[in-house]
């Protein structure tokens, strides 16, 4: 008997045994410009969360033009539907902290967290997108971030505890909405290493992602977590601070080998397949191989994976099609890994 959405992920995140492999969506909104098909293939292989989808070419956040954001971060996005970045940054200066007003979580508006939660289509919702060191470069500029945190200036003691602070009142209005999971993001890995050292980000991040976590599963959700880049040193202590979900590169930059073998039936991961090489480079048939690998590494333990693939305007149509072929084709349970 086929589940719903929400009792397939549910099933997949806490290994449970779902039916099939549930699947979500994420696609550039330039993708929808350049590939005609991509509304019917996104038909054709629905996803069970909530809302997903529906990122389009016209979003405001992906249009040419700059616009600013509630930290008073200035963005600049230099193509229609790409992710633009920051490039004014409020706390650049050590003396701007003076004369800076710190956001308050009670002003923002989560109105589409709200409609989310409140939806009633039988899929699974996630709510927030909450950074922590990504917000710290956006208010502070990267150079001087990494300064920082070597020194623990005061500028960094101060943006530590202003946006532990915001996260943490913003979890306390996410928390109390129905919904089954509460999303953070932050990119730790450059394509070789760690961004600083273990032992700095052990001594003065991970506390913090303990007590964000905690408050999370302590209200029933499931933690879901983003992080770019070669990870695979402090994945480990993010599962074991709370992660349910990882969104994680799988393939050249964290070896699929090494991550089963560390965290295959420990954690859910939600497959952030290799956009930078293989997609580019392989044949359809190979693509078909690698899906097949990622279902069944990380899906044999009755759960574990979610099926995703980001979809860029530059990558072959063939090869996004057979991705999103191979991951239906290979993900009906049980799952045997040969």
């Amino acid at each position: 008997m086929a589940m719903t959405s929400k009792e397939r992920m549910k099933a997949a995140v806490n290994f449970k045994g779902p039916d099939r492999v549930p699947h979500m969506h994420c696609a550039l909104p330039a993708s929808f410009n350049v590939f005609e098909g991509l509304p019917e293939l996104y038909k054709k292989y629905p996803s069970d969360l909530v809302g997903d989808g529906n990122l389009g070419p016209d979003d405001p956040l992906y249009k040419k033009g700059e616009w600013l954001d509630q930290w008073n971060c200035l963005w600049t996005v230099l193509t229609d539907g790409m992710l633009g970045q920051v490039t004014v940054h409020p706390l650049a200066e050590d003396d701007a902290l003076n004369k800076y007003s710190w956001p308050m979580a009670a002003d923002d508006d989560i109105s589409a967290e709200v409609q989310a939660a409140r939806d009633e289509s039988d899929k699974y919702s996630r709510v927030g997108w909450l950074t922590f060191f990504e917000r710290m470069v956006d208010l502070r500029g990267f150079e001087k971030t990494m300064m920082d945190i070597v020194d623990e200036t005061p500028v960094f003691l101060e943006m530590h505890k202003q946006i532990k602070k915001y996260n943490m009142d913003m979890l306390d209005r996410l928390c109390a909405l129905d919904a089954d999971c509460v999303a953070f993001a932050d990119d730790w890995g450059s394509q070789l290493n760690l961004m600083i050292s273990p032992v700095q980000w052990k001594k003065l991040f991970l506390p913090v992602y303990e007590e964000m976590f905690d408050k999370v599963r302590r209200s029933g959700k499931h933690v879901y977590f983003h992080t770019d880049g070669y990870t695979m040193p402090i994945l480990p202590y993010l599962t074991d601070a709370g992660v349910n979900i990882f969104w994680a590169d799988i393939g050249v930059v964290n070896p699929m080998e090494e991550l089963i073998q560390k965290l295959g039936g420990k954690v859910c991961f939600q497959s952030l397949t290799d956009v930078q090489f293989l997609i580019h480079n392989e044949t359809t048939e190979g693509i078909k191989r690698y899906a097949k690998n990622i279902i069944e590494g990380f899906g044999s333990y009755g759960g574990g994976i979610i099926a995703c693939h980001e979809i860029d305007p530059d990558q072959p149509w063939e090869n996004v099609v057979a991705m999103l072929d191979a991951f239906r084709e290979y993900g009906t349970y049980p799952i045997i890994k040969c």
